[in-house]
């Protein structure tokens, strides 16, 4: 086991619903889980030394474990609702000075939008599963590439699951990583690439560093290709010309 495994396996979170809305993400420190939390339009509450991220404690907690492979038992969801202070600090509902006013409360509306934000159209996708690749496999499988000493780490957590996500920060070779991981589970089969518009030319160059030898075929369908590059836009029309070409 390698030495980020083991750190990853000692991490300890915990999620607390505020009352206003948005969750407090605490606990030990990691660089992915900052990347997560920025990414989640997460601000940086000094006071508490915890970060309020948009969303549920379900979904923040469903992020950290995709993209940093955790287990569930290494979060701990707190039942109280909590309450954002004007210092950044923050404490439970039950323990905030309030006046009790009487009368008739009345119920709490949500414009359309709020509701639209709630979470409610995530996408249901299908159980992230280990693949049948093995430590030794993906060593072997490294050998013939010249990496960074932080690299390795990266592909070995895309390629022993069957979806995953990198948080790293820039400039530490996400693109690299990724073609290097696709290029190994493709085993030959062609490997289709959707990025944005402006990511396209990026995305053929660091292929051609990694594979030379590769056939890239951009914005459209080629059958030899070893590689195809599209963007959103272009994937449906790529579809239907693929369904053509059979």
């Amino acid at each position: 086991m390698h030495q980020t495994d083991d750190i990853r396996q000692c991490l300890k979170f915990r999620l607390a619903p505020l009352a206003e809305g948005g969750v407090i993400l605490s606990g030990d420190f990691h660089l992915g889980a900052v990347a997560i939390a920025k990414r989640m339009r997460g601000v940086f509450l000094s006071a508490g030394k915890a970060w309020r991220v948009q969303g549920t404690p379900e979904l923040v907690r469903s992020n950290l474990i995709l993209e940093l492979g955790l287990a569930e038992d290494q979060f701990e969801i707190m039942d109280t609702l909590q309450e954002l202070l004007a210092d950044g600090s923050v404490k439970a509902v039950s323990e905030v000075t309030s006046i009790s006013l009487g009368g008739h409360s009345p119920e709490s509306t949500k414009s359309e939008e709020e509701v639209s934000d709630s979470g409610i159209y995530l996408a249901s996708v299908p159980s992230i599963k280990n693949t049948e690749l093995t430590s030794a496999e993906i060593d072997k499988a490294l050998g013939g590439f010249s990496l960074m000493e932080h690299q390795p780490a990266g592909i070995r957590h895309l390629l022993q699951r069957t979806s995953a996500l990198l948080a790293d920060d820039m400039g530490l070779g996400k693109t690299r990583k990724a073609v290097i991981a696709a290029g190994i589970r493709a085993q030959g089969k062609p490997v289709l690439v959707i990025v944005l518009n402006s990511l396209i030319i990026n995305w053929q160059r660091e292929i051609l560093m990694v594979f030379p030898q590769a056939q890239i075929a951009m914005q459209t369908f080629d059958a030899s290709a070893g590689w195809i590059i599209v963007n959103y836009e272009r994937l449906g029309v790529l579809s239907c010309t693929r369904a053509v070409s059979r």
